[in-house]
Protein backbone atom coordinates (compact mmCIF):
# COMPACT_ATOMS: atom_id res chain seq x y z
CA UNK A 1 0.00 0.00 0.00
CA UNK A 2 1.47 3.59 -0.65
CA UNK A 3 2.26 5.90 2.62
CA UNK A 4 -0.24 7.93 4.48
CA UNK A 5 3.13 9.62 5.70
CA UNK A 6 2.89 13.20 4.11
CA UNK A 7 -0.61 13.57 5.53
CA UNK A 8 -0.14 12.13 8.72
CA UNK A 9 3.43 14.02 9.16
CA UNK A 10 1.71 17.18 8.53
CA UNK A 11 -1.35 16.52 10.86
CA UNK A 12 1.79 15.73 13.51
CA UNK A 13 3.57 18.88 13.03
CA UNK A 14 -0.18 20.52 13.79
CA UNK A 15 -0.26 19.04 17.12
CA UNK A 16 2.58 20.43 18.56
CA UNK A 17 2.11 23.74 16.87
CA UNK A 18 -1.18 25.44 16.81
CA UNK A 19 -2.28 26.83 13.74
CA UNK A 20 -0.73 24.43 11.85
CA UNK A 21 -0.47 24.28 7.74
CA UNK A 22 -3.43 24.37 5.73
CA UNK A 23 -4.54 21.44 3.68
CA UNK A 24 -6.50 23.55 1.15
CA UNK A 25 -3.09 25.50 0.23
CA UNK A 26 -1.42 22.16 -0.93
CA UNK A 27 -4.56 21.86 -2.56
CA UNK A 28 -3.93 20.52 -6.40
CA UNK A 29 -3.61 23.16 -9.11
CA UNK A 30 -5.72 21.67 -11.92
CA UNK A 31 -9.27 21.74 -11.25
CA UNK A 32 -11.50 19.18 -12.88
CA UNK A 33 -14.98 20.43 -14.16
CA UNK A 34 -17.38 19.18 -11.18
CA UNK A 35 -21.41 20.19 -10.49
CA UNK A 36 -23.04 22.09 -8.10
CA UNK A 37 -22.19 23.39 -5.09
CA UNK A 38 -23.23 20.99 -1.67
CA UNK A 39 -23.30 24.73 0.38
CA UNK A 40 -26.10 25.44 -1.40
CA UNK A 41 -27.31 21.77 -2.36
CA UNK A 42 -30.90 21.01 -1.46
CA UNK A 43 -31.20 17.64 -1.60
CA UNK A 44 -31.51 14.54 0.81
CA UNK A 45 -28.73 14.26 3.19
CA UNK A 46 -26.36 11.14 2.64
CA UNK A 47 -26.87 10.09 6.25
CA UNK A 48 -30.26 10.37 6.08
CA UNK A 49 -30.81 8.22 3.08
CA UNK A 50 -28.57 5.32 4.36
CA UNK A 51 -30.37 5.22 7.47
CA UNK A 52 -33.27 4.53 5.65
CA UNK A 53 -30.90 1.26 4.17
CA UNK A 54 -29.97 0.21 7.88
CA UNK A 55 -26.69 1.70 7.19
CA UNK A 56 -24.44 4.20 9.22
CA UNK A 57 -22.24 6.69 6.17
CA UNK A 58 -19.31 7.73 7.80
CA UNK A 59 -16.29 10.04 7.22
CA UNK A 60 -12.29 10.13 8.23
CA UNK A 61 -12.16 14.20 9.79
CA UNK A 62 -9.80 16.09 10.76
CA UNK A 63 -10.10 17.63 13.62
CA UNK A 64 -7.94 20.93 13.35
CA UNK A 65 -9.78 21.97 10.27
CA UNK A 66 -13.02 22.47 11.95
CA UNK A 67 -12.53 25.79 12.01
CA UNK A 68 -13.74 25.92 8.10
CA UNK A 69 -16.83 26.38 8.69
CA UNK A 70 -18.08 24.68 5.13
CA UNK A 71 -16.16 21.92 6.48
CA UNK A 72 -17.79 21.24 9.40
CA UNK A 73 -21.36 21.80 8.05
CA UNK A 74 -20.75 19.35 5.61
CA UNK A 75 -19.49 16.65 7.83
CA UNK A 76 -22.98 17.09 10.13
CA UNK A 77 -25.02 17.13 7.78
CA UNK A 78 -24.17 14.46 5.25
CA UNK A 79 -22.48 12.00 7.66
CA UNK A 80 -23.51 10.28 11.27
CA UNK A 81 -20.53 8.27 11.89
CA UNK A 82 -16.72 10.33 12.37
CA UNK A 83 -13.01 9.23 12.89
CA UNK A 84 -10.60 11.39 13.45
CA UNK A 85 -7.25 10.45 10.49
CA UNK A 86 -4.57 9.98 12.95
CA UNK A 87 -5.33 11.23 16.62
CA UNK A 88 -5.90 7.33 17.38
CA UNK A 89 -2.46 6.24 17.02
CA UNK A 90 -0.23 5.78 19.81
CA UNK A 91 2.30 8.44 18.31
CA UNK A 92 -0.56 11.82 19.00
CA UNK A 93 -1.88 9.84 21.81
CA UNK A 94 0.82 8.55 23.89
CA UNK A 95 3.87 10.35 22.40
CA UNK A 96 6.39 10.08 25.61
CA UNK A 97 6.01 7.48 28.14
CA UNK A 98 2.79 8.28 30.26
CA UNK A 99 1.97 11.25 28.52
CA UNK A 100 -0.91 11.28 26.97
CA UNK A 101 -2.47 14.12 24.48
CA UNK A 102 -5.95 13.76 23.89
CA UNK A 103 -6.79 17.00 22.04
CA UNK A 104 -7.85 16.21 19.26
CA UNK A 105 -9.95 12.96 19.75
CA UNK A 106 -11.57 15.39 22.72
CA UNK A 107 -12.56 18.21 19.88
CA UNK A 108 -13.74 14.96 17.57
CA UNK A 109 -16.00 13.91 20.31
CA UNK A 110 -17.44 17.10 20.94
CA UNK A 111 -18.34 17.67 17.34
CA UNK A 112 -20.11 14.17 17.15
CA UNK A 113 -21.86 15.01 20.49
CA UNK A 114 -22.85 18.06 18.76
CA UNK A 115 -24.09 16.48 15.29
CA UNK A 116 -25.64 13.43 16.53
CA UNK A 117 -22.92 11.29 15.25
CA UNK A 118 -21.48 8.16 16.47
CA UNK A 119 -17.40 7.98 17.01
CA UNK A 120 -15.36 5.70 15.96
CA UNK A 121 -11.92 5.30 17.02
CA UNK A 122 -8.81 3.96 15.08
CA UNK A 123 -6.55 2.62 15.52
CA UNK A 124 -5.28 1.12 19.20
CA UNK A 125 -2.84 -0.81 17.89
CA UNK A 126 -0.82 -0.48 14.41
CA UNK A 127 2.92 -1.45 14.35
CA UNK A 128 3.58 -0.46 10.37
CA UNK A 129 7.42 -0.97 9.74
CA UNK A 130 9.88 -0.68 12.13
CA UNK A 131 11.10 3.08 12.06
CA UNK A 132 15.10 2.74 10.55
CA UNK A 133 14.77 4.80 7.60
CA UNK A 134 16.66 8.34 7.70
CA UNK A 135 14.16 9.97 5.14
CA UNK A 136 12.17 13.70 5.78
CA UNK A 137 10.01 11.98 8.06
CA UNK A 138 12.35 10.17 10.18
CA UNK A 139 11.26 7.18 9.89
CA UNK A 140 7.78 7.95 10.71
CA UNK A 141 5.43 4.97 11.79
CA UNK A 142 1.79 5.36 13.51
CA UNK A 143 3.67 3.75 16.80
CA UNK A 144 5.96 6.30 18.87
CA UNK A 145 10.02 6.12 18.58
CA UNK A 146 10.31 5.81 22.23
CA UNK A 147 8.52 2.72 21.67
CA UNK A 148 10.81 1.66 18.77
CA UNK A 149 13.84 2.50 20.48
CA UNK A 150 12.88 1.26 24.20
CA UNK A 151 14.69 -1.85 24.26
CA UNK A 152 11.96 -3.19 26.00
CA UNK A 153 11.59 -6.79 27.07
CA UNK A 154 8.59 -8.59 25.79
CA UNK A 155 6.55 -8.36 29.35
CA UNK A 156 7.72 -4.46 29.23
CA UNK A 157 6.43 -3.95 25.91
CA UNK A 158 3.20 -6.25 26.32
CA UNK A 159 2.52 -3.85 29.56
CA UNK A 160 2.66 -0.70 27.68
CA UNK A 161 0.43 -2.08 24.77
CA UNK A 162 -2.46 -3.06 27.11
CA UNK A 163 -1.91 -0.31 29.06
CA UNK A 164 -2.33 1.91 26.21
CA UNK A 165 -5.55 -0.11 25.08
CA UNK A 166 -6.94 0.16 28.36
CA UNK A 167 -6.27 4.02 28.86
CA UNK A 168 -7.77 5.17 25.52
CA UNK A 169 -10.69 2.87 26.05
CA UNK A 170 -11.63 3.74 29.89
CA UNK A 171 -11.43 7.36 28.70
CA UNK A 172 -14.27 7.22 25.99
CA UNK A 173 -16.07 4.10 27.31
CA UNK A 174 -19.36 6.09 27.52
CA UNK A 175 -19.44 7.70 24.15
CA UNK A 176 -17.29 5.14 21.94
CA UNK A 177 -18.71 1.98 20.43
CA UNK A 178 -16.76 0.80 18.09
CA UNK A 179 -12.99 0.21 17.64
CA UNK A 180 -10.36 -0.50 15.32
CA UNK A 181 -8.07 -2.71 17.72
CA UNK A 182 -5.21 -3.42 15.10
CA UNK A 183 -4.60 -2.10 11.50
CA UNK A 184 -2.78 -3.79 9.00
CA UNK A 185 -1.51 -7.16 10.28
CA UNK A 186 -0.52 -8.34 6.90
CA UNK A 187 2.72 -7.84 5.15
CA UNK A 188 2.52 -4.65 2.88
CA UNK A 189 4.43 -6.88 0.35
CA UNK A 190 1.70 -8.63 -1.18
CA UNK A 191 4.17 -11.26 -2.15
CA UNK A 192 4.90 -12.21 1.29
CA UNK A 193 2.35 -14.45 2.96
CA UNK A 194 3.63 -13.36 6.58
CA UNK A 195 2.36 -10.64 8.89
CA UNK A 196 4.04 -7.40 8.94
CA UNK A 197 7.07 -6.76 10.82
CA UNK A 198 6.71 -4.09 13.21
CA UNK A 199 8.21 -3.87 17.42
CA UNK A 200 4.75 -5.67 18.40
CA UNK A 201 5.49 -8.92 16.38
CA UNK A 202 9.66 -8.66 16.95
CA UNK A 203 9.05 -7.85 21.08
CA UNK A 204 5.97 -10.02 21.80
CA UNK A 205 4.87 -12.29 18.41
CA UNK A 206 2.28 -12.99 16.12
CA UNK A 207 -0.01 -13.25 19.34
CA UNK A 208 0.16 -9.49 19.52
CA UNK A 209 -3.04 -9.56 17.74
CA UNK A 210 -5.15 -11.90 19.65
CA UNK A 211 -3.42 -10.26 23.18
CA UNK A 212 -4.45 -6.56 22.15
CA UNK A 213 -8.20 -7.98 21.54
CA UNK A 214 -8.17 -9.98 24.67
CA UNK A 215 -6.71 -6.49 26.56
CA UNK A 216 -9.98 -4.46 24.47
CA UNK A 217 -12.51 -6.72 25.48
CA UNK A 218 -11.65 -7.01 29.05
CA UNK A 219 -11.41 -3.16 29.14
CA UNK A 220 -14.76 -2.56 27.54
CA UNK A 221 -16.70 -5.91 27.27
CA UNK A 222 -19.36 -4.27 25.40
CA UNK A 223 -17.51 -2.27 22.35
CA UNK A 224 -17.47 -3.69 19.03
CA UNK A 225 -13.55 -4.83 18.55
CA UNK A 226 -12.78 -4.57 14.54
CA UNK A 227 -9.54 -5.93 13.00
CA UNK A 228 -8.70 -3.77 9.86
CA UNK A 229 -6.56 -4.24 6.29
CA UNK A 230 -6.47 -3.44 3.01
CA UNK A 231 -6.30 -5.07 -0.12
CA UNK A 232 -8.49 -7.63 0.51
CA UNK A 233 -11.59 -6.21 -0.46
CA UNK A 234 -13.08 -8.24 -2.77
CA UNK A 235 -12.41 -11.34 -4.58
CA UNK A 236 -10.52 -12.09 -7.59
CA UNK A 237 -8.47 -8.81 -7.63
CA UNK A 238 -7.06 -8.05 -10.79
CA UNK A 239 -3.51 -6.76 -9.35
CA UNK A 240 -1.30 -8.10 -7.32
CA UNK A 241 1.05 -11.55 -7.57
CA UNK A 242 -0.45 -13.28 -4.17
CA UNK A 243 -4.25 -13.72 -3.25
CA UNK A 244 -4.57 -10.45 -0.32
CA UNK A 245 -8.39 -11.42 0.40
CA UNK A 246 -7.27 -15.36 1.44
CA UNK A 247 -4.55 -14.44 3.45
CA UNK A 248 -6.59 -12.13 5.81
CA UNK A 249 -9.58 -14.74 5.61
CA UNK A 250 -6.65 -17.19 6.39
CA UNK A 251 -5.57 -15.00 9.39
CA UNK A 252 -9.01 -14.64 10.60
CA UNK A 253 -9.99 -17.46 10.89
CA UNK A 254 -6.57 -18.40 12.58
CA UNK A 255 -7.44 -15.58 15.04
CA UNK A 256 -10.49 -16.99 15.85
CA UNK A 257 -9.47 -20.40 16.45
CA UNK A 258 -6.81 -18.88 19.02
CA UNK A 259 -10.25 -17.53 21.07
CA UNK A 260 -9.17 -13.52 19.79
CA UNK A 261 -12.52 -11.74 20.72
CA UNK A 262 -13.45 -10.18 17.10
CA UNK A 263 -16.54 -8.79 16.30
CA UNK A 264 -15.96 -7.63 12.96
CA UNK A 265 -13.64 -7.02 9.59
CA UNK A 266 -12.60 -3.73 8.24
CA UNK A 267 -11.95 -3.54 4.44
CA UNK A 268 -9.99 -0.42 3.44
CA UNK A 269 -10.99 -0.31 -0.28
CA UNK A 270 -8.21 2.53 -1.69
CA UNK A 271 -9.46 2.42 -5.90
CA UNK A 272 -7.97 3.56 -8.78
CA UNK A 273 -10.21 4.53 -11.45
CA UNK A 274 -9.04 2.44 -14.28
CA UNK A 275 -7.12 0.20 -12.48
CA UNK A 276 -9.68 -1.49 -10.08
CA UNK A 277 -12.29 -3.46 -11.01
CA UNK A 278 -14.65 -4.73 -8.31
CA UNK A 279 -17.95 -6.32 -8.87
CA UNK A 280 -20.79 -6.05 -6.67
CA UNK A 281 -20.68 -9.86 -6.70
CA UNK A 282 -16.76 -9.72 -6.16
CA UNK A 283 -17.53 -8.12 -2.56
CA UNK A 284 -20.83 -9.71 -1.23
CA UNK A 285 -19.53 -12.96 -1.99
CA UNK A 286 -16.07 -11.89 -0.01
CA UNK A 287 -18.26 -10.42 2.94
CA UNK A 288 -20.42 -13.46 2.76
CA UNK A 289 -17.52 -15.51 4.18
CA UNK A 290 -16.87 -13.04 7.16
CA UNK A 291 -20.66 -13.43 8.30
CA UNK A 292 -20.54 -16.86 7.83
CA UNK A 293 -18.06 -16.54 11.08
CA UNK A 294 -20.42 -14.82 12.20
CA UNK A 295 -18.85 -11.47 12.15
CA UNK A 296 -20.01 -7.81 11.14
CA UNK A 297 -18.34 -6.73 8.11
CA UNK A 298 -17.24 -2.50 7.47
CA UNK A 299 -15.98 -0.63 4.77
CA UNK A 300 -13.86 1.46 6.85
CA UNK A 301 -12.05 4.10 4.37
CA UNK A 302 -13.23 4.26 1.41
CA UNK A 303 -11.47 6.03 -1.57
CA UNK A 304 -11.51 6.31 -4.77
CA UNK A 305 -8.45 8.24 -6.90
CA UNK A 306 -8.30 9.72 -10.28
CA UNK A 307 -4.80 10.12 -12.04
CA UNK A 308 -4.71 13.13 -14.41
CA UNK A 309 -5.40 14.56 -16.66
CA UNK A 310 -9.07 14.37 -15.21
CA UNK A 311 -11.71 13.98 -17.53
CA UNK A 312 -15.47 12.90 -17.87
CA UNK A 313 -15.21 9.89 -17.96
CA UNK A 314 -12.53 9.15 -15.67
CA UNK A 315 -14.82 10.82 -13.12
CA UNK A 316 -17.78 8.99 -14.29
CA UNK A 317 -15.53 5.68 -13.27
CA UNK A 318 -15.09 6.81 -10.47
CA UNK A 319 -18.47 7.74 -9.42
CA UNK A 320 -18.80 3.63 -11.05
CA UNK A 321 -16.76 2.87 -8.00
CA UNK A 322 -18.12 4.50 -5.51
CA UNK A 323 -21.62 3.22 -6.57
CA UNK A 324 -20.49 -0.22 -6.53
CA UNK A 325 -19.30 -0.70 -2.89
CA UNK A 326 -22.73 1.26 -1.50
CA UNK A 327 -24.41 -1.15 -3.43
CA UNK A 328 -22.67 -4.00 -2.04
CA UNK A 329 -22.62 -2.81 1.50
CA UNK A 330 -26.41 -2.26 0.79
CA UNK A 331 -26.75 -5.94 -0.39
CA UNK A 332 -24.33 -7.85 2.32
CA UNK A 333 -26.39 -8.64 5.64
CA UNK A 334 -23.75 -8.58 7.53
CA UNK A 335 -22.47 -4.86 6.63
CA UNK A 336 -23.57 -1.92 9.08
CA UNK A 337 -21.41 1.41 8.28
CA UNK A 338 -19.47 2.62 5.36
CA UNK A 339 -16.31 4.95 6.01
CA UNK A 340 -14.96 7.60 3.46
CA UNK A 341 -11.39 8.52 4.10
CA UNK A 342 -12.33 12.35 3.26
CA UNK A 343 -15.29 13.79 1.74
CA UNK A 344 -13.41 16.93 -0.03
CA UNK A 345 -10.06 16.86 -2.31
CA UNK A 346 -9.66 20.54 -0.04
CA UNK A 347 -8.13 17.69 2.87
CA UNK A 348 -8.05 14.46 1.12
CA UNK A 349 -4.63 12.62 1.94
CA UNK A 350 -4.56 11.50 -1.83
CA UNK A 351 -4.72 15.26 -3.44
CA UNK A 352 -3.26 17.17 -0.28
CA UNK A 353 -0.91 14.98 1.06
CA UNK A 354 0.48 13.68 -2.49
CA UNK A 355 0.80 17.38 -4.01
CA UNK A 356 2.75 18.90 -1.02
CA UNK A 357 5.49 16.77 -1.43
CA UNK A 358 5.11 14.54 -4.24
CA UNK A 359 5.63 11.20 -2.55
CA UNK A 360 2.04 9.39 -2.29
CA UNK A 361 -0.29 10.12 -5.40
CA UNK A 362 1.48 13.06 -7.42
CA UNK A 363 -0.68 12.14 -10.50
CA UNK A 364 -3.80 11.73 -9.03
CA UNK A 365 -5.70 15.19 -8.41
CA UNK A 366 -9.31 13.55 -7.53
CA UNK A 367 -10.22 11.21 -4.63
CA UNK A 368 -13.18 11.82 -3.32
CA UNK A 369 -16.89 13.18 -3.65
CA UNK A 370 -16.29 16.94 -3.50
CA UNK A 371 -13.59 19.49 -5.30
CA UNK A 372 -11.66 21.54 -3.25
CA UNK A 373 -14.19 23.97 -3.45
CA UNK A 374 -17.23 21.68 -2.15
CA UNK A 375 -18.64 21.52 -5.77
CA UNK A 376 -19.71 17.46 -6.59
CA UNK A 377 -18.21 15.06 -8.43
CA UNK A 378 -20.47 12.34 -10.30
CA UNK A 379 -19.43 10.32 -7.33
CA UNK A 380 -21.49 12.39 -4.45
CA UNK A 381 -24.47 12.01 -6.77
CA UNK A 382 -23.64 8.17 -7.74
CA UNK A 383 -23.65 7.57 -4.00
CA UNK A 384 -26.77 9.62 -3.19
CA UNK A 385 -28.85 7.86 -5.99
CA UNK A 386 -27.43 4.02 -4.96
CA UNK A 387 -28.76 5.05 -1.14
CA UNK A 388 -32.22 6.13 -2.81
CA UNK A 389 -32.74 3.25 -4.50
CA UNK A 390 -35.62 1.44 -3.19
CA UNK A 391 -36.25 4.24 -0.40
CA UNK A 392 -39.76 5.86 0.10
Amino acid sequence: MISRRALLQMLAAESAVVGGLSLAACAPSEPPTAGISALTDTGPALRTLAEARGLSIGTSILAFQLHDRDYARMIGRHFSQIAEEGAGYMYDTQPLPGRWRFQRLNRTDSFAREHRQTLRIQALVWGHKTAVSGDFFDGWTPTPRWVHKGGFSRDELLAIMREHIATVMRRYKVRVREYLVVNEPLHSDSRRDELQPNVWLTTIGPEYIRLAFEQARETDPEAHLILNEWGADYLHQEHGPTNRPERYYRLVKALLAQGAPIDGVGFQFHLEAGLSKPTVARIVDNFARYHDLGLSTHVTELDVRVRKPITQAKLEEQARLYRTVIEAAIESPSTRDVMLLGFTDRYSWITAGAHYDGSNFPDHLVGTLMDNDFRYYPSFHAVREALSVGTV
